[in-house]
């Protein structure tokens, strides 16, 4: 109607692209399609969205565990063992190990043994085979969905109001980059199959010939350790949460003339006795027009947590109608290794750039 009145000639870039966006997000909502159409679309929608809320309650829900002896788990610091829950099994000692990326990644990349290793790795993949049904089902609605709105696939919907534009793009944006990558990492499975080769030479293992996925991370930290003389374990004993956490805010107080102050005991309204909360204030205030708002850090893994790192808004900051201001509420959520009795709570290099 717009090009037809001739309105649209009388429009700026910025209106016309406005108008482009609202046409383009009514016809991925569906408000192109019959109204029978469209309310069995609606339907598909409810159920894709259930089936990956699903999805993700199972993956921040998952408790799984593994178990090894002392010996199976030769070469993992005894740091680490230490924050293993020890429980007796018949006549043997055990250790469960959750797969939570602190307690499971140590033995990816420490233990010597590559049977616990493989055991380590195919349970840490296999522990949510709940979500293989949820996963069917969500790949056969996207499908659905793709064609009730005229795409040939999902991809192309996704990639429709992207820099890539389409599937097609993205694919071939893929497969340039692994003709690139591909001689890189040849190059490095033949450095890391070496390295295999020595280690089970020296410890009288059997030697295939082959390089498998729970290999990656053990030898991996084996060429840096060789390579560069560093050694991530006693890297992060230079850096234990207590100072790190404290010394990083600093860092942005300075940098954003703010200042944090964490509020204790009875005074704090937190969702678990762990979790810090921090008043943010304009560094030089004077009175309450400069406060900011409140941040909140959740750092160590627990049952049923998120079990990566993000940061969320919980409320966005606005004005009220009575003037007055409605403050902004932030959480940042890692999954930082706990204190153990024999040592306490560090972080890994990359921890720190994360935190």
């Amino acid at each position: 109607n717009l090009r037809k009145s001739g309105e649209w000639e009388r429009l700026s870039d910025e209106q016309r692209r406005l108008v482009e966006k609202m046409v383009l997000d009514g016809k991925r909502a569906g408000l192109a399609l019959p109204e029978k159409e469209r309310e069995v679309l609606m339907k598909l929608k409810k159920e894709l969205s259930q089936a990956c809320l699903d999805f993700s309650k199972n993956f921040n829900e998952e408790d799984g565990l593994i178990s090894f002896t002392l010996e199976e788990l030769d070469g993992v610091p005894s740091d680490v063992i230490s924050g293993y829950n020890k429980r007796t099994e018949g006549s043997k000692e055990v250790y469960d190990i959750t797969f939570k990326t602190p307690d499971i990644f140590p033995i990816f990349k420490f233990a010597h043994n590559p049977a616990t290793r493989r055991g380590a790795q195919e349970g840490y993949e296999d522990r949510l085979k709940q979500n293989v049904p949820l996963l069917e089902k969500v790949l056969d609605l996207r499908r659905r969905i793709a064609a009730m709105l005229g795409y040939d696939t999902w991809a192309d919907y996704i990639t429709e109001v992207k820099m890539v534009k389409s599937g097609k793009n993205a694919e071939n944006f893929l497969d340039e980059l692994e003709v690139k990558l591909r001689p890189v990492g040849e190059k490095e499975r033949k450095i890391l199959l070496q390295l295999k080769k020595e280690e089970h030479d020296k410890r009288g293992l059997p030697f295939d010939g082959e390089f498998y996925i729970w290999d990656y991370r053990y030898y991996d930290r084996v060429y840096v350790e060789k390579t560069l003389d560093l050694d991530e374990s006693l890297v992060k004993e230079y850096f234990p949460v207590s100072v790190v956490v404290p010394t990083i805010l600093k860092i942005y107080q300075d940098l954003l003339g703010v200042k944090f102050i964490e509020i204790k005991n009875d005074n704090k309204d937190v969702w678990h006795p762990e979790v810090q909360q921090f008043a943010v204030w304009e560094k030089d205030a004077k009175d309450e027009s400069a406060f900011v708002g409140y941040c909140y850090l959740d750092l160590f893994p627990r049952a049923a947590k998120y079990s990566h790192a993000a940061v969320w808004g919980l409320l966005p900051g606005y004005e009220l109608p009575s003037g007055k201001r409605h403050y902004p509420l932030t959480a940042m959520v890692a999954n930082l290794a706990k204190p153990t009795p024999e040592r306490p709570a560090l972080m890994r290099h990359d921890d720190v750039t994360t935190f």
